[in-house]
């Protein structure tokens, strides 16, 4: 019963992980967006600098980057009024402040969940056995590196394979004790 309390907080870790890292992404999505309607008011030059993850790089590096490119595009909106009065800059801007919005949501409830798992982890009798079967506490996601989910992605929780090696073991000894008992009977 208590493994699979367990079982039910990781997946909802994992679960909250999921919708932080889609957030980032469609954050990413959102700030190259911007950027392509900005390069249509500025000589290629002037944005060159700017640079935003690609669809293809990791979301981690690509959060603190889509931050620094959308306060340099929102600079050079200041510069360009056309830029700013454009509907779909405006559009995507208002998307980007959502964004922004759910992601911080979202950052809250994976905490939350991370909170409820490792004090799970920590309670008796629980914490007796929790590590031996491949529990292991998650990670905060904290404000130093609110665009970067490096550490987020270091939570694994390898469970299963424990307790398959758990049950492996068990089925050894089992037979081993049943060879003894056996070849002690037949004496």
């Amino acid at each position: 019963r208590r493994y699979n309390a367990l079982q039910t907080l990781a997946q909802a870790v994992r679960e909250a992980h999921a919708n932080v890292m889609a957030s980032m992404k469609k954050r990413i999505d959102l700030a190259n967006k911007l950027m392509d309607i900005a390069r249509g008011y500025a000589d290629h030059e002037k944005l060159t600098h700017i640079s935003v993850a690609g669809s293809g790089d990791v979301i981690s590096a690509g959060g603190a980057a889509a931050a620094g490119a959308v306060n340099q595009v929102m600079k050079l909106a200041s510069q360009y009024p056309d830029l700013k009065a454009n509907t779909a800059f405006q559009q995507l801007m208002a998307q980007l402040d959502q964004i922004e919005v759910d992601l911080q949501a979202r950052r809250e409830t994976y905490n939350a969940q991370v909170r409820t798992y490792n004090t799970a982890l920590l309670r008796l009798p629980v914490s007796l056995f929790a590590r031996q079967m491949g529990f292991r506490p998650a990670p905060y996601f904290d404000v130093e590196n609110a665009d970067s989910l490096e550490q987020l992605q270091s939570f694994h929780s390898d469970d299963a394979d424990h307790l398959k090696e758990l049950f492996a073991e068990g089925g050894r000894r089992l037979a081993h004790g049943s060879r003894v008992i056996a070849e002690g009977g037949m004496r």
